[in-house]
């Protein structure tokens, strides 16, 4: 069914937002600025079928295994991560389940667990992104990365997709070594 925005707050704030079950929810054309956690339980479908949404988040991202999450059809929809405290990515976001644009503006960091695909940008304007062998973030072929520096950088390894010439910021807890390819 289609959220109806009449039932959701004029300002697109929400404390916690969930959906559960085996039904498919279809997002309006609102931006949302979530200040817990954002999780799609069991069998449930979340479905952007917009450009140009922000979602903002200031808890966690959590995705069940049988869930899906549909980030939008166009190339300008973006995932912000903008809490105080760190921050985590739950479940495989991979595939249909990707993320347009990933942005991460936390100094606390962000950490994936599970597989996270981004499709076309990750933005890091603060923080870094943990990883590990089991717990990947992919670029997508044509994703590009911004912002990287000696305070905002991925933390554990990198995947990115394609031919082109790629440079890959990543480092330890202690320090950033960008790899050129």
């Amino acid at each position: 069914f289609t959220i109806d925005p009449a039932f959701l707050p004029q300002n697109g704030n929400i404390n916690r937002l969930v959906f559960s079950g085996t039904g498919t929810y279809r997002w309006p054309l609102m931006d949302i600025n979530i200040y817990s956690s954002f999780e799609i339980r069991d069998q449930a479908t979340f479905i952007n079928e917009h450009n140009d949404l922000v979602i903002t988040l200031r808890g966690d991202l959590v995705k069940d295994e049988e869930a899906s999450f549909q980030h939008g059809f166009g190339s300008d929809n973006r995932l912000i991560f903008a809490g105080t405290g760190e921050q985590r990515i739950i479940g495989d976001f991979s595939g249909t389940n990707r993320v347009k644009i990933l942005k991460v503006d936390n100094s606390q960091g962000l950490t994936i667990e599970g597989t996270t695909e981004v499709e076309t940008a990750l933005e890091l304007a603060a923080g870094r992104i943990r990883t590990t062998d089991e717990n990947i973030l992919r670029l997508l072929n044509t994703a590009v990365i911004s912002g990287s520096s000696f305070t905002r950088y991925i933390e554990g390894p990198l995947q990115k997709e394609g031919t082109g010439p790629f440079t890959f910021p990543v480092g330890t807890a202690e320090r950033m070594a960008r790899i050129a390819i």
